[in-house]
């Protein structure tokens, strides 16, 4: 006999035994999540912002989002993150083609079950805006987020 025909029998006895029934569920679902990693955590981001003059208890713009204002409108931009930690830093600017024309940050709330926050920033009407096109651009840990274009007339 050469090897080959020694082993086949060999072989054959270890696949059969790898394909045998287990007595319990838990065993094969156990070996499935050993084998496999854990997922990575989740990176923080912004999720969206919708711009608008008025916010509502819930934090969602009155009347929807919008993207046309007058001089003396107070911006209002309420900003949806996920998997952000309280107290991360969430910040948005406003520019006027190269040059930002205002800023505004502050620390985000705790996340709810499913791990998303929400924040609201005002830019308020005591700066009265020049007409014209600005954008309005979203920043988590100093990271750009988005950019949004709006016009004052």
């Amino acid at each position: 006999m050469n090897q080959r025909t020694l082993l086949l029998p060999f072989a054959t006895a270890i696949a059969l035994a790898a394909c045998g029934k287990t007595d319990s569920g838990e065993a094969a679902v156990d070996s499935v999540l050993a084998v496999v990693p854990p997922a990575p955590p989740s990176t923080p981001h912004v999720v969206g912002f919708d711009l608008g003059r008025q916010v509502e208890a819930g934090g969602g713009i009155v009347g929807g989002s919008t993207d046309l204002f007058t001089v003396g409108d107070t911006i209002v931009v309420a900003i949806r993150t996920q998997h952000t930690r309280a107290g991360d830093e969430v910040a948005v600017r406003m520019r006027k083609g190269d040059k930002t024309v205002d800023s505004l940050s502050a620390p985000l709330p705790a996340t709810d079950s499913t791990g998303m926050a929400a924040i609201t920033l005002h830019f308020g009407p005591a700066k009265p805006w020049a007409t014209g096109s600005y954008r309005i651009e979203t920043f988590l840990g100093g990271n750009s987020q988005g950019i949004k274009e709006i016009t004052i007339k």
